[in-house]
């Protein structure tokens, strides 16, 4: 077999595929249907996901299908780009969609469903992405649509417990985060400009979508080479829950204490040396404390169809 045109399938085995014999088998049948050929693969931790990968590439596989959500995506570009002597160039990357948020396919408009989305693989045309890249604690991550600090990294330790609800895990997580969560004295700096305040949170969007099918960065453009930033300043309870509905169109972004820019990189950091600033990317919790978000120079070829 010519591993170069065959499609190695990693499953996330939390997904709602990875928990049923019955749908791997029928998504194994979908890719044969298609004329595609592959091997799939479970993972059963992020050290096993992260090898799997590796290996994959390392013996020829160009074509890595993710079966999960928005953090199973996260760790196959965060795998594929740390894979050293690879060509990245010409790996191309598709996710079956089955997470809790979904967001990322929403920005590249991509079925949720495992029968359009094997068919979309199957005519093989890609689009290109932007990357971003995050140095925190002396470590890097790359992320494919949208990170964030304050009350987004604050979240996601919540919704760890919780994702079994689906969609509804982001908002019973922010229901509960409301009223124990407080707004974080940081500085912001962007170029020579350096903004000092108490935020909510900030988000820094490459896509448009977090938390469920939010728009937190309306204006993110996947290939503009800039990210998006949203800064949303110190908002109480019921400030946040007016506004609720305004956070899924995109419009809260017009509220007097919400700021937006655009750039290349930024970095924020705590003012306060107790404070504890956490940090979150793709849905997935990366760090705490200072943090620089910046554009990467490696541009990901993702399945999607004709545009």
């Amino acid at each position: 077999m010519n591993l170069s045109d065959s499609h190695f399938i990693l499953i996330n085995p939390t997904s709602s595929i990875g928990r049923s014999e019955r749908k791997i088998k029928k998504l194994l049948k979908e890719f044969e249907l298609a004329g595609l050929k592959c091997e799939y693969r479970i993972s059963e931790n992020i050290e096993a996901y992260y090898a799997y990968i590796s290996e994959a590439l390392s013996t020829g596989f160009k074509r890595i299908v993710t079966v999960g959500g928005d953090g199973s995506m996260h760790h196959t570009v965060n795998a594929v780009l740390k894979t050293p002597n690879i060509d990245y160039a010409k790996i191309k990357l598709g996710l079956i969609s089955c997470g809790t948020g979904n967001d990322w396919i929403k920005s590249h408009v991509l079925p949720s469903s495992m029968e359009k989305m094997v068919k979309i693989i199957a005519n093989d045309h890609t689009v290109s992405q932007e990357v971003g890249l995050i140095e925190n604690e002396n470590l890097e991550h790359y992320f494919i649509n949208m990170a964030g600090m304050g009350f987004n990294g604050y979240l996601i330790n919540k919704i760890n417990h919780l994702k079994w609800f689906g969609e509804m895990a982001y908002f019973l997580g922010m229901t509960l985060g409301l009223f124990a969560y407080k707004a974080q004295s940081m500085r912001v700096s962007m170029g020579n400009s350096k903004l000092e305040s108490n935020n909510f949170m900030v988000s820094v969007g490459i896509g448009k979508y977090a938390g469920g099918g939010m728009a937190l960065c309306p204006n993110g453009d996947l290939r503009d080479g800039l990210l998006e930033i949203t800064l949303i300043k110190d908002l109480n309870v019921l400030d946040f829950v007016f506004n609720i509905f305004s956070l899924k169109s995109g419009k809260f972004i017009r509220h007097p204490k919400v700021e937006t820019y655009q750039t290349k990189s930024l970095t924020i950091e705590p003012l306060k040396k107790e404070s504890s600033i956490f940090c979150e990317a793709d849905g997935e919790f990366i760090g705490r404390g200072k943090t620089t978000f910046s554009i990467s120079p490696h541009v990901l070829n993702i399945y999607n169809q004709l545009q």
